[in-house]
């Protein structure tokens, strides 16, 4: 059946027509837009080939159904009438994509089926020359007769060289147990290479995964939080616990280095490593509410001998009033501060850079939701940026104001970074009316008028200017979603967008970023 009906001739796709230069750095090019006839979303743009490109849809209009397809798109990125059902919607159980990535002319998805009693792995392999379905098997089976099956640990990642491809889960134990995790490691055929078992150091329910990733010489490393007694919600709440770093190696968790926080919220620790191979951990702490930011937080440990140095840094009056013009509230602030009752809420940690020079650059959003009469109100507001010199010296700190704020939908909220050279572009739904803005009252991007796609570039001293790259006009009613993108090379950056208000129209959108 065919899904897709242009609404615009196809000669045009991309073409000299579509394209403008926004300024001298960035030009932009615009898809076709067509029409997908059922309620379905990609979730993830996979990657492209000389045959086209391809994206993995769900099913709803969240994508929050069971159901997954891989499309296939022609290189003009019009919809190519060709697709692959990877997961059907009368699957029983709860499906889970935990990975899906190209490998020269194949795909490897990877993902769980839970129900009650146990937790299966499987892969499928799609060929992309003659664009099939080549493989589909199951990877293993945890079972489990007490229903703790939900509280086991798994994660996809691939090495960084991208010749390997690690699956690691952790076998469900009752409360106090030690468990353990599983490791298995397969080649880009996904022919398995080993597998290896590592005990969990301590009790399972005192301890949790917070990151899964490699040194620079290709070993997985593990950052856990180590709770200083049984982990319950309300005592995750609590600051009774530490960062713990691991090598996994030769069937053990080697341990690197412990981080304690002292007495303070320290809900996300961000990786870097510098030129000399030394890992940084920085993140935003708070003092009284693990919902909010007072400083921030840097740990730099030589990976060989575990020594650790760490520094923090809280927030002056500066910072909180970066984007206040009304000097009543400036004085209630600097009130507050002295008593040491003030903490920007809602903040979370997003990402972290290495930036020339072995400077750090830290970034957080301020994030919630408001839920009142079955309506949910999601809220993606302002930026805060953090930059460090390789010691944890505070180079400078500023706020970029940004409101997304949109009813029972957040996928058309947050931003996207590019880290270009010495300077940081963020990319994300916007208000022209915003453009000069500083201080004092932010429109909201999805207002009637003044809707737009904005890159904010943030130059290497913590100065910045929005410029605009798209009106929704030019989009033709079109919105971004910032998360589902995907670099088509070292400059091209390929973005997707919908129709809120009729998300079957849909399009695609090329940013390139000029040397």
């Amino acid at each position: 059946m065919n899904r897709f009906l242009l609404f615009s001739f196809l000669f045009y796709a991309f073409s000299p027509v579509h394209a403008q230069e926004k300024t001298q750095n960035i030009e932009i090019r615009y898809g076709n837009v067509f029409k997908n006839d059922e309620r379905e979303i990609p979730t993830d743009i996979i990657g492209h080939d000389k045959n086209g490109y391809y994206l993995l849809y769900s099913g709803g209009r969240f994508g929050q159904k069971k159901n997954k397809s891989i499309r296939k798109f022609s290189p003009d990125l019009v919809p190519a009438g060709e697709e692959i059902d990877l997961i059907p919607e009368n699957q029983e159980g709860e499906s889970q994509t935990l990975g899906i990535a190209q490998f020269d002319d194949k795909i490897i998805h990877v993902w769980s089926l839970t129900t009650e009693s146990s937790k299966q792995f499987y892969y499928q392999l799609v060929n992309l020359d003659n664009f099939s379905l080549e493989e589909s098997a199951l990877i293993t089976e945890i079972k489990d007769e007490e229903s703790y099956i939900h509280q086991a640990y798994n994660s996809f990642i691939i090495s960084p060289d991208r010749s390997r491809i690690f699956l690691l889960y952790s076998m469900p134990v009752k409360k106090g147990l030690k468990a353990k995790l599983h490791l298995k490691v397969f080649d880009t055929g996904f022919r398995e290479i080993n597998t290896e078992e590592y005990g969990i150091p301590v009790p399972d329910d005192q301890f949790s995964i917070q990151d899964l990733f490699f040194s620079e010489e290709g070993e997985p490393m593990i950052l856990a939080k180590k709770f200083d007694s049984p982990r319950t919600l309300k005592e995750d709440r609590k600051k009774g616990y530490q960062y713990m770093l691991y090598r996994l190696k030769e069937g053990q968790f080697q341990q690197i280095a412990s981080i304690p926080i002292g007495d303070k919220h320290l809900r996300i620790l961000e990786h870097v490593f510098l030129s000399d191979g030394s890992l940084v951990l920085t993140g935003f702490y708070s003092v009284k509410n693990m919902y909010a930011i007072s400083g921030v937080y840097f740990s730099r440990i030589d990976l060989k001998t575990g020594k650790t140095t760490t520094k923090e840094h809280s927030f002056d009056e500066t910072f909180y009033t970066k984007l206040i013009d009304n000097d009543k509230k400036k004085a209630r602030i600097s009130k507050r501060l002295k008593k040491g009752k003030l903490e920007a809420p809602f903040y979370l940690m997003r990402n972290s850079f290495r930036m020339p020079g072995d400077h750090i650059l830290l970034m957080a959003e301020q994030i919630h939701t408001f839920t009142q009469n079955f309506v949910t109100r999601f809220f993606h507001e302002n930026l805060a940026l953090v930059k460090l010199d390789s010691k944890g010296n505070l180079a400078w700190s500023n706020q970029i104001a940004k409101k997304n704020i949109k009813t029972n939908v957040g996928i058309y909220s947050s931003y996207y970074p590019v880290k270009r050279n010495d300077d940081l572009f963020l990319l994300y739904n916007g208000n022209t009316a915003n453009l000069g803005h500083r201080t004092g009252h932010v429109a909201n991007s999805f207002a009637q008028n003044g809707r737009a796609f904005i890159a904010t570039e943030v130059k290497n001293d913590g100065t910045y200017k929005r410029q605009v790259l798209a009106t929704r006009e030019e989009m033709e009613g079109i919105t971004i979603r910032p998360s589902l993108a995907n670099w088509i090379n070292e400059n091209t950056l390929l973005l997707f967008g919908q129709d809120i208000d009729n998300l079957k129209n849909q399009r695609f959108l090329k940013i390139i970023f000029k040397p």
